[in-house]
């Protein structure tokens, strides 16, 4: 059993490392459009939008409001 799994793994990495070299797809990029890079995603370029909920009466009920 563990010969089965070592050797599909063996073969998934094989397949992965071909088509990893043999890609020949359109560039990522194209003239016009910026990359995304790290200093983007952690210096507030992209954030997620955040929703609170304000409990009302009882609360039974809830208001989502936008922060």
């Amino acid at each position: 059993m563990a010969y089965v799994l070592i050797g599909l793994v063996s073969l998934s990495a094989l397949i992965g490392i071909i088509a990893g070299f043999t890609y020949t797809g359109a560039a990522l990029s194209s003239e016009g459009i910026k990359r995304i890079t790290m200093d983007h995603v952690f210096n507030g370029t992209f954030y997620a939008n955040s929703v609170g909920i304000n409990w009302v009466g009882e609360g039974k009920f809830f208001v989502p409001r936008a922060i």
